[in-house]
């Protein structure tokens, strides 16, 4: 479910879809407090679309603002939280959204069901995150508990447990939307449940890593502890992207190390998950959930000490040792151990692994084959953790070689006659085959005549049985199909775009430096790769796959120096942020043998020269430029006349300190010992055009266009003219629009709104002029 927010087009992606529209108007009957009104469905006009069923807000029925949610392809027995919407229905649950009336109207000849909730006003946790909104997270933690409470008292667990689902009021109080996604108690989880699964795999991989329980599954949780388990993961993560600035909420390693963090923010939280699965499995939930969120409080957050990197620990095998080392063949011997920080323990024999080992277990009873020779097996142990593994010392068993008592003589003693064989003498033998068989055999002057009639052999056509001819066919299109799968992950791992590293940055520069990135994978196709300092765009000078080089832009700031947060983006896509970056105001610099004066003095105001294209160095480190300084007459003050006509004498004194204002760009005028025109910069690469959305709208023709130019020069433009061309549906133009844009700073961009227009359907946009003075160069 989606509730109101006061940002609604931060928070969430609507789609429109294209619907069936009622044949007629639909009127029904609605309860709100006990008073029954009208209600009439505009289906489709305005509503809005998210995980397949549509929604309107706000919806006025009567004097009352309602949230309606419209549900058209599921019946009462597809949707997991009917039973609870009609319990809470037209009563008042302080913890719950509030239901007002479930109604099932007919329409187009089908029976559709509207749920109208209280419509809230505030925003969801994701967009709070998002904005980095400063929370409150002991009202955060008090006011879920008591919604999971309230779900668990009516025999509910709430499955899509995620920040989208859960509502901040603009009164601060926090609580469960989405209702109608709730599962019964006694629907334990599974892996084919809909819903977002990462706090689920925190749950699991905390089992997993911290406490070796490899063979857990989903259903062997219950779903009131699932949620409790979750809750404790949501705070932490709150509770360390709010106290260390360094991890973004939505930080993959932040998230990947949350399972370590909490093993190490107190051991009590293993003893919690020890008695949730054992509780589980026993069907009793004994641990409640007051006891659940008092450790939250006073473990996470009343805990200023909470890691923010997990600790290292490698693992450690204390001892590893044989019950006996010379065997028999057939003895059996056993192996035991002690180890401390495993997450996974492996026997080998003779050097390959032989058998993985529950962490629990501490001991193993062998039994080797025999092959009738003796041997020695080496059996050694291996401790592994995410920080690596530990091997024992290998432990060597011999095996004996089977030792086979001497036989002794058997005397064998007649006591019968023996009886002499019987002699048998096969005198003739004759065989015939003709249309039947005819055998004579003579034995001891007896004769045996033995007659075979044949019988024909019919060999039936074989017809293949359709049923197991496409039972093959089938198993053959499976076959080809992982046999692609396996291709196409293996061309992806090959080719695909790997990940972008970045060495610890830790500097202070000055505007105007160039500054190297070093790190690793950097993409080096021209424009794929911006680089931002706080919200001021980078000049990127050049990048190969280690180096990036960058010219720090001005910081537009009075004060003398700056901490800036590096951002390097591809694809519009962070991949890098660290804010222990220092950024200083880049400032005029007085020299000896230079008339002094004070900021406010406009003839002698002094203003540094353009600093030229080879001052730019090769390596990283910042440039100590020095650069000579002029006045406003554009005579250099070294030599010639002074502006008052006297002749110059050498200045002896010593150079008074200028004050740090930043000097006018409209009243400065050139050097004549530096080119007036600018240098070679192609501003068509430099200078981009772009829009908030590709207009392509077939009802109500163009409308809110946002025009955007991104100045990624050097350079302030004047004047930037963009052409905006209207179109119909077939391309022809209708009429064009010119837009202008004055006063772009350098490294900085500038939107206006383009005109509406009912009839077009398309809409392209180009710079057709540039006008620049070259007034500074940053």
């Amino acid at each position: 479910m989606v509730i109101l927010s006061f940002r609604p087009k931060q928070e969430y992606s609507f789609k429109m879809k294209r619907t069936e529209t009622l044949s007629s108007p639909v009127i029904m009957k609605v309860v709100i407090k006990e008073k029954e009104h009208e209600y009439q469905s505009d289906y489709p006009q305005g509503w809005l679309f998210a995980s397949g069923d549509p929604f309107k807000f706000p919806v006025s029925i009567g004097r009352y603002t309602c949230f309606v949610k419209r549900f058209e392809k599921k019946s009462p027995a597809d949707i997991s939280g009917w039973s609870l919407m009609q319990q809470v229905k037209d009563k008042f649950e302080p913890d719950l959204p509030r239901i007002y009336d479930v109604v099932e109207a007919e329409e187009n000849g089908r029976s559709i069901y509207y749920v109208f909730y209280e419509h809230l006003t505030g925003e969801t946790l994701e967009a709070a995150v998002n904005r980095n909104a400063d929370l409150n997270l002991r009202r955060l933690t008090d006011d879920l508990f008591k919604g999971l409470n309230a779900l668990h008292n009516k025999h509910f667990w709430f499955m899509d447990f995620c920040e989208k689902n859960i509502f901040c009021e603009s009164s601060g109080r926090f609580l469960f939307i989405d209702l109608d996604s709730v599962q019964p108690e006694s629907q334990r989880p599974h892996n084919h449940m809909d819903g977002d699964k990462q706090y689920w795999a925190l749950v699991f991989t905390f089992y997993k890593e911290q406490l070796g329980y490899k063979d857990l599954k989903p259903g062997d949780l219950s779903g009131p502890m699932l949620n409790y388990l979750q809750l404790i993961f949501l705070v932490l993560r709150l509770k360390i992207s709010l106290t260390d600035k360094r991890y973004d909420y939505k930080s993959p390693v932040l998230y990947d190390n949350l399972p370590a963090l909490l093993a190490e923010t107190d051991p009590g939280f293993k003893d919690l998950f020890v008695r949730a699965s054992e509780e589980s499995q026993k069907e009793q939930q004994l641990l409640s959930g007051s006891e659940v969120k008092e450790f939250i409080l006073r473990n996470i957050i009343q805990n200023d000490r909470v890691p923010y990197q997990p600790t290292v620990t490698e693992p450690v095998i204390s001892s590893f040792e044989a019950s006996a080392t010379d065997i028999e063949p057939g003895q059996t011997f056993s192996l035991s151990w002690e180890v401390a920080h495993t997450t996974r323990l492996e026997l080998h024999r003779n050097g390959r692994l032989h058998q993985e080992i529950q962490n629990t277990a501490n001991s193993l009873d062998i039994r080797e084959a025999y092959d009738g020779k003796p041997k020695k097996v080496v059996y050694q142990l291996v401790a592994m953790n995410s920080s690596g593994e530990k091997k024992s010392e290998p432990i060597t068993v011999s095996i004996a070689e089977a030792i086979i008592p001497e036989t002794s003589e058997v005397e064998i003693t007649h006591s019968q006659p023996i009886i002499e064989p019987e002699e048998v003498i096969l005198e003739e033998t004759s065989t015939q085959n003709k249309a039947q068989t005819e055998i004579n055999t003579r034995t001891n002057d007896t004769s045996t005549h033995v007659t075979n009639d044949p019988e024909p052999v019919i060999i039936p056509k074989i017809k293949p049985d359709p049923k197991k001819l496409r039972s093959i066919r089938i198993a053959l299109l499976v076959l080809f199909l992982a046999i692609a799968a396996v291709l196409t992950v293996v061309a992806f791992s090959l080719f695909a775009d790997k990940k972008i590293k970045v060495a610890t940055l830790k500097a202070s520069v000055k505007e105007g430096d160039a500054f190297i990135i070093p790190g690793k994978n950097f993409p080096v196709k021209p424009g794929v790769l911006l680089v931002f300092f706080n919200n001021f765009r980078s000049t990127v000078i050049a990048v190969t796959s280690d180096t990036l080089r960058v010219l720090v832009p001005e910081m537009n700031t009075t004060t003398d120096s700056i901490p800036a947060r590096l951002a390097l983006l591809v694809n519009k896509d962070t991949v890098f942020t660290a804010a222990n970056i220092t950024v200083r105001r880049n400032e005029p610099i007085a020299i000896a043998g230079t008339k002094t004066v004070s900021s406010t003095t406009k003839p002698d105001t002094i203003v540094p020269v353009l600093p030229k294209r080879d001052s730019i160095p090769d390596d990283a480190g910042r440039v100590a430029a020095s650069q000579t300084l002029t006045a406003t007459t554009g005579k250099p003050i070294s030599g010639g006349k002074s502006k008052s006509g006297n002749s110059q004498k050498t200045n002896k004194t010593k150079p008074a300190k200028i004050n740090p204002v930043k000097p006018d760009p409209k009243k400065l005028e050139p050097d004549p010992t530096y080119p007036t025109t600018p240098p070679d910069v192609d501003l068509n690469k430099l200078v981009t055009v772009s829009s908030n959305v590709i207009a392509n709208q077939k009802r109500k023709g163009t409308k809110d266009l946002q025009i955007t130019i991104q100045n990624s020069s050097p350079y302030d433009l004047d004047n930037v003219n963009v052409e905006v061309n209207y179109k119909k549906k077939n391309g022809k133009l209708l009429h064009k629009e010119i837009l202008t844009f004055t006063k772009v700073r350098a490294h900085t961009s500038q939107t206006q709104t383009a005109p509406d227009d009912e009839q077009s359907k398309k809409v392209d946009f180009k710079i057709v002029a540039i006008n620049s003075k070259q007034i500074q160069l940053y």
